[in-house]
């Protein structure tokens, strides 16, 4: 369920089209829809003269109960077909017909296939077929569900570790670090439908194997799919969530990740949006498509599931700054403000994460309740730090300025902590 997204679009199109035209040759080897379309799951050699349709049968069940599926299978071969199902507990059934049934000893999700074998030719294996048993069943609609929200991320699968290697051992791999390389597959190969398009109701998630398979979801679906296979290939379950957000007085929601994995710092990232028209609109659209998702915010993956950002250390604070264009346009800057009583000290130190060198001077302010500027600093530095006491009672702003023209990751640490960022 996503709306709004439309709205911020508007906003910053206009303003990137025409650098997006320029610079749309530079995108000469980004990688088509055809080659990021493998289809994962299938085996190797698999024939394409017999198709089997997903199967059909009940969603849940309970521990030991005996359920039914059957699945369509098209072929023009002429012989004796034997139909195989794979119960996605390490049972596997071989039948003469196209219905089987199976119980399953245990709690838990499992993914139900079928195939087929005619003539000595085996089929690909059909669609994956959800089925919930026991204490494992979950909701389709699991939003504001801490435990329920976490099981739909699921890195351990077959599915997600096959999907990864054949990312990594794709040939256009070579132009993208792994972060970005995720992104990009994910961004080019599924498209986004509306849970009533494809389910008939208004909210729907599905698993990130359905996404794999289906080549289409919704902002959830599309996140899951992105955290499942940054954590399928290696992501630490601290540096990656799937962020949902709803802006106050609304009931709309939207999902993106989170991660620090790839910039070091908290950012937040569209998986709808691949790198290059990222790099292209130079990281506005990330933040355009999600900035109105910020409030009511809680996050999760496969491990954990916490509401608000998550925390970093007392008194630290991770900006980005992003392109500049100085001398020809504002500085890009970033800004912190507290209030404070007269007499408090500020003790801090600005940081510039990743960067060996800074090309250009950079300005650090700290100004006073009036306005007045206590410090102004500017170097080429990339660690400064800084004390000086607070002369009243009032709202003090630490800003930093940047006129490297490259974004950068900034690590600002204060005390007295509380600092907020301030409005631009």
């Amino acid at each position: 369920m996503c709306k709004g997204l439309v709205k911020n679009l508007v906003v910053y199109t206009a303003a990137i089209l025409a650098i997006a035209v320029m610079l749309s040759g530079c995108t000469a080897d980004k990688p088509s829809r055809l080659i990021l379309a493998p289809e994962v799951a299938k085996p190797a050699g698999a024939s394409q003269l017999i198709t089997v349709t997903t199967p059909v049968g009940p969603s849940t069940g309970k521990v030991e109960e005996k359920l039914t599926y059957s699945a369509g299978v098209k072929s023009s071969l002429q012989g004796i077909y034997e139909y195989g199902f794979d119960w996605g507990d390490g049972n596997v059934s071989w039948t003469s017909s196209a219905i089987a049934s199976h119980s399953w000893a245990d709690s838990g999700i499992y993914i139900v296939r079928m195939r087929v074998r005619c003539n000595e030719v085996l089929s690909d294996l059909s669609p994956a077929k959800i089925v919930m048993i026991g204490s494992a069943i979950i909701s389709r609609s699991p939003l504001n569900n801490p435990e329920q929200v976490r099981r739909y991320i699921t890195p351990d699968t077959a599915e997600m570790k096959a999907a990864v290697k054949v990312i990594f051992s794709s040939p256009w791999k070579k132009h993208y670090n792994d972060f970005d390389a995720l992104r990009e597959w994910v961004a080019t190969r599924i498209s986004y439908k509306r849970d009533y398009d494809e389910h008939g109701i208004a909210d729907y998630w599905q698993f990130p194997v359905e996404t794999l398979e289906r080549g289409t979801g919704d902002c959830e679906d599309i996140a899951v799919l992105l955290c499942s296979l940054l954590r399928a290939a290696g992501v630490p379950p601290d540096q990656v969530y799937v962020a949902i957000g709803t802006p106050q007085g609304t009931e709309a929601y939207h999902a993106y990740v989170f991660e620090r994995y790839s910039k070091g710092i908290w950012s937040m990232v569209e998986p709808q949006l691949d790198p290059v028209t990222t790099a292209v609109s130079f990281t506005f659209m990330d933040f355009a498509l999600t900035t109105d998702y910020s409030d009511d915010l809680y996050c999760f993956n496969d491990k954990y599931f916490f509401r608000g950002l998550p925390a970093l250390a007392s008194g630290v604070y991770e900006l980005n700054l992003w392109h500049s264009f100085w001398p020809f346009f504002p500085c890009a800057a970033a800004r912190v403000e507290r209030q404070l009583m007269a007499e408090d000290r500020i003790e801090g130190t600005v940081e510039w994460l990743g960067a060996e060198k800074i090309f250009f001077e950079w300005t650090l302010n700290v100004y006073g309740p009036d306005g007045d500027g206590m410090l102004v600093w500017s170097g080429n530095d990339v660690r400064f730090g800084f004390t000086l006491p607070a002369v009243k009672t009032g709202i003090y702003t630490v800003e930093v300025i940047k006129r490297d023209y490259p974004p950068r990751n900034l690590r600002l640490r204060l005390t007295p902590p509380g600092w907020k960022r301030a409005r631009e």
